[in-house]
């Protein structure tokens, strides 16, 4: 039930045109980008057309005190590739941008 509910305030807030961040690698590895997952990308994407923008994030100093963040620009699906190939260049785009 409560990600049933997850899902739908998501989708109320892309529909009221506010942003989401999800991280399509589900957890974090220390010294990579670690595997993406469609799930979430895929559920959203099926429902509305919204652009996915990557984010890199990188950590500095003892204790990871200082965090850099850089966005990318907005990718999308083209229509003569699938979701995999979106992911791809996601995780690509976010490993770039964090530095990794």
């Amino acid at each position: 039930m409560e990600s049933r509910l997850a899902v739908r305030m998501m989708l109320d807030c892309l529909s009221a045109g506010e942003g989401l961040v999800i991280f399509p690698e589900g957890t974090y590895v220390q010294g990579r980008v670690g595997p993406g997952h469609m799930g979430l990308i895929r559920m959203i994407r099926s429902r509305m057309a919204v652009p996915l923008i990557p984010v890199g994030v990188s950590y500095a100093g003892k204790g990871r005190k200082r965090v850099r963040i850089q966005f990318g620009r907005p990718l999308s699906e083209e229509p003569w590739t699938g979701p995999e190939n979106l992911l791809d260049r996601i995780m690509k785009e976010m490993a770039r941008l964090s530095g990794l």
